[in-house]
């Protein structure tokens, strides 16, 4: 079982791991993503099983970033059409973004470059968007930078776009995105809007069109966290009807409506 893969592919090793998971295209399965954590990718030994319904074990990957030049930056994991499974990888020594797919039996199915000029990375989200593609955003120090890519391969957004936040040393706001409609995107990232170096960080909450033009005329502010999130510390997304459901760190829930209004859900007691 899954169990037995991961204790004999990391050797004992205490973690803590980061587990990243998808549910596929395909009934009843999940890509699970697992790397030790605090480590670049190219020493957190990262591999990728697909698991069924009872958590049988149908493929891995334990090297699912062979053959990208390393180092190799953050990766991320997502659906992809007919169960296959989609993965993407910073590679900043040759500055992009690339997008690899695996057939619904693990086979290899096709590498796509997905997003260029990116010379570092700190942060990495992906989005299969039914009916659109995948949605990438890398984020660093500056610019938080996306490119959406069609289901056939064909890159949109010219060279990518700036959305989101800018990112300061020391504190990259990671991205975390979800599809609120067939049609629209919700992008959250944690930041100070406040240039003052103790000023307590928000989640601020961006929609934009299939295009990655805005929607909304200026961030949703989302509220302050109680405190600094930790680095790469993230906000959990969920599709809801209708909008997107937010979990902060705090543990905090709202429902973000495609209107911009949020709605704070009660703490279960």
């Amino acid at each position: 079982d899954a169990s037995a893969l991961l204790e004999k592919h990391f050797a004992g090793a205490p973690g803590p791991f980061d587990v990243q998971t998808s549910e596929l295209t395909a009934l009843g399965r999940r890509a699970v993503l697992v790397s030790e954590s605090n480590k670049p990718t190219s020493d957190a030994r990262p591999i990728a099983i697909v698991v069924g319904d009872g958590g049988a074990v149908l493929w891995s990957k334990e090297h699912p970033v062979a053959g990208i030049m390393a180092p190799v930056g953050p990766i991320a994991i997502a659906a992809a059409p007919l169960g296959r499974v989609a993965l993407a990888a910073c590679d900043p020594p040759t500055s992009i973004v690339a997008l690899r797919l695996w057939d619904d039996d693990g086979s290899p199915f096709a590498d796509f470059q997905a997003l260029s000029g990116v010379e570092s990375c700190d942060a990495l989200s992906l989005l299969y968007w039914p009916g659109q593609g995948w949605l990438i955003v890398a984020a660093r120090p500056g610019v938080t930078r996306a490119r959406l890519v069609k289901e056939n391969g064909a890159p949109a957004w010219g060279d990518g776009l700036d959305l989101g936040v800018r990112s300061r040393p020391g504190m990259v706001a990671a991205p975390n995105i979800a599809a609120d409609t067939d049609d629209s995107f919700v992008l959250v990232q944690l930041a100070q809007p406040s240039a003052e170096p103790s000023s307590p960080f928000h989640a601020l909450a961006f929609r934009y069109d299939t295009r990655g033009n805005p929607i909304w005329k200026a961030a949703v502010d989302l509220g302050a966290l109680p405190k600094p999130p930790l680095p790469g510390e993230r906000v959990k997304l969920a599709p809801t009807s209708p909008g997107v459901r937010v979990t902060l760190p705090s543990g905090v829930e709202l429902d973000l409506r495609p209107s911009g209004d949020v709605v704070t859900r009660p703490r279960a007691r």
